[in-house]
């Protein structure tokens, strides 16, 4: 498994920014990514998004590659707003050799900032 902790711009806007820090056994192999999304729906129970985006190990410069995540966040709780499940599926296009993966994630996000 891959733990993954991300920093959000302002997921409330059409457009918002994303940065993922991925956590990996060997600190010389550690994925950053930067992505771009546009929140297709902002309804009270979820929310879908699509974005764009690069990835490289922040230490080596290797394996660089596109993504193309498309997220569904779900509320499952009326009066906890801050609190929500996450699926994301994306494409990793992979520029130094000839990969495309299909990378996916589950996770719970928790918002700090309305």
């Amino acid at each position: 498994t891959t733990n993954i902790m991300a920093v959000n711009t302002g997921k409330n806007h059409k457009i918002n920014g994303e940065l993922k820090l991925f956590a990996v056994k060997d600190i010389e192999e550690l994925p950053l990514e930067i992505d771009a999304y546009y929140n297709f729906s902002l309804h009270e129970m979820y929310r879908v998004s699509l974005g764009a985006g690069f990835k490289v190990e922040v230490f080596t410069g290797e394996n660089a590659a596109f993504t193309i995540p498309l997220k569904l966040e779900i509320f499952p709780f009326h009066q906890f707003k801050n609190v929500s499940f996450l699926y994301e599926i994306a494409p990793e296009i992979y520029f130094n050799k000839d990969q495309v993966s299909l990378r996916n994630l589950f996770g719970l996000r928790y918002t700090f900032l309305k």
